[in-house]
């Protein structure tokens, strides 16, 4: 019997180290050809501006989360400054999350169950895409996931060593992530609604509850500052008009984001077939799998309740809620194996198939719902070095002219609404000869067209390149009630006429 043992526990280990091999190979495939966009220039300079404690615990003003990613990134880059080489410390963390959604698996279900997780955890292009970025976001879902690991055993095994665990693992999540609050929030949640099965373990569970809010009270004014510089509530969302006022897409796109990714538009065969296949799958377990018995309520709340808040405070961006995917994955899991064998076989086909569709288009810049994370900046940059001349003047417009700036030159202006009207009439005025007008930015596009419109009158467009072409803009637009262009980035150089 010990030996069989021992032959089933060098198996799951050889499985989850391929699951672990294949996970890295995924993220780590070209990892260093995209260009830097705007949110990763973000951390690098957070990074850089981590000077002494009083810095690591203050706002900043280009950002709204807490430093501790930018804190690691801060001594990570110290091995290089390639994209690929500052890209490495989030795919660690995608590549550790493998191993622990197998761990936290195996509280709840079985071993091929877990495994299941693992590999779905492996290989999921969501997960792909922001563990491939210097981000927060692989480190956020990790200690996530860590966070419920120890909570689950600390319940179980009342030992304080795991209390401990808990609690450092929560205060390293909320020095990543505000929404580490959710987590913490579902998990005071279910202990007032088990509160009888729980008393017993009151003492202890206050205690690190005690020590997580002392050690996050250091950054409060932080948190106050970054709450107003964030103001969600303020801020207009963008709905789809068929049902506008309502809050049913939004929950559809973070499941739809779990489920197919973010290189996959909705209305892509591939996507609905490839959807429908996972959540049913997620249905299946939610139906068997789940009861309100014991702990197994604590994952049917983490699910449902921070999705649920983050809506109603308006901030529903997929990203954020990047912790629930691997719970999610479990569940998916855990469906899978409640199902008819050959209704299974079909699900596997449809989900490899659909998964790895999304990861070429991810990896050959196709189809993506936002497509900041593959603007070609190093090329755009290469370009404005070769064709640039002295005397002439540049006028960039959006966002895109930070990571423009980090390849090009640091001197770099950007001009947005009427600061750019008025700077393209100054020039036009000035009698300047030659003007280049870079527009990086879709928010910016209604203002690219004024000013486009302003020069036509006295220049001559003699260069005019554009990249990043968006073959679906138009059907976006529609959808997505947001604008969307034919190119995210143009370069026009006008020439005067006389």
């Amino acid at each position: 019997m010990h030996d069989y043992v021992t032959e089933n526990n060098k198996r799951i280990i050889f499985l989850l180290m391929i699951f672990v091999i294949l996970g890295c190979i995924l993220r780590v495939n070209k990892l260093g050809e995209k260009s830097l966009w705007i949110d990763e220039l973000v951390v690098i300079s957070n990074a850089a501006n981590i000077v002494d404690i009083k810095s690591f615990f203050s706002h900043t003003r280009n950002d709204d989360l807490p430093k501790f990613y930018s804190l690691l990134f801060k001594y990570w880059v110290l091995l290089g400054t390639s994209e690929s080489t500052m890209r490495m410390l989030s795919v660690i963390f995608g590549c550790l999350q493998i191993l622990t959604i197998y761990a936290l698996s195996r509280l709840y279900y079985d071993t091929k169950t877990s495994l299941c997780a693992a590999l779905l955890t492996a290989t999921s292009p969501f997960l792909i895409l922001y563990d491939r970025e210097i981000r927060m976001y692989s480190l956020f879902a990790l200690l996530s996931s860590l966070s419920t690991y120890y909570f689950i055993r600390s319940l179980r095994e009342r030992r304080i060593v795991l209390w401990f665990g808990y609690a450092i693992m929560n205060i390293l999540n909320t020095y990543t992530h505000y929404y580490a609050l959710l987590v913490i929030a579902v998990q005071w949640l279910f202990i007032i609604i088990r509160f009888r099965d729980y008393k017993i373990i009151l003492k202890p569970w206050l205690a690190a509850n005690a020590f997580i809010i002392l050690a996050f009270s250091i950054r409060m004014t932080a948190l106050i500052q970054d709450v107003a510089f964030f103001a969600p509530w303020a801020m207009q969302r963008e709905r789809f008009p068929f049902i506008y006022g309502k809050h049913f897409v939004d929950i559809f796109y973070i499941i739809f984001s779990f489920s197919v990714g973010q290189t996959i538009l909705p209305w892509n065969l591939v996507a609905i077939v490839t959807y429908i296949s996972v959540i049913v799958c997620f249905i299946l377990a939610l139906r068997k799998g789940i009861t309100i018995a014991l702990d197994n309520l604590y994952l049917l709340l983490l699910l449902i309740v921070p999705v649920v808040i983050g809506i109603i405070f308006r901030i529903a961006m997929p990203r954020y809620f990047i912790f629930l995917a691997p719970i999610y994955y479990i569940l998916v899991a855990k469906g899978m194996f409640i199902a008819p064998r050959k209704i299974v076989a079909v699900i596997i086909v449809v989900v490899t198939f659909g998964w790895g569709y999304g990861i070429a288009n991810y990896y050959n810049d196709k189809q993506f719902h936002m497509m900041a994370h593959v603007d070609p900046w190093r090329d755009v940059a290469m370009f404005l070095k070769n064709n640039i001349t002295e005397g002439e003047e540049i006028v960039g417009i959006g966002l895109g002219v930070t990571s423009l700036r980090y390849y090009y030159d640091n001197t770099l202006s950007d001009y947005s609404e009427n600061k750019l009207i008025d700077k393209v009439s100054e020039l036009a005025k000035s009698n300047k000869k030659r003007i280049w007008l870079i527009y990086t930015h879709q928010e910016e596009y209604e203002n690219y067209l004024k000013s486009c419109k302003l020069l036509d009158n006295d220049y001559n467009i003699i260069v005019d390149m554009k990249w990043s072409p968006d073959p679906d803009y138009e059907i976006k637009k529609i959808f997505f009630r947001k604008t969307f262009v034919p190119y995210r980035i143009v370069a026009r150089l006008y020439e005067r006429k006389y």
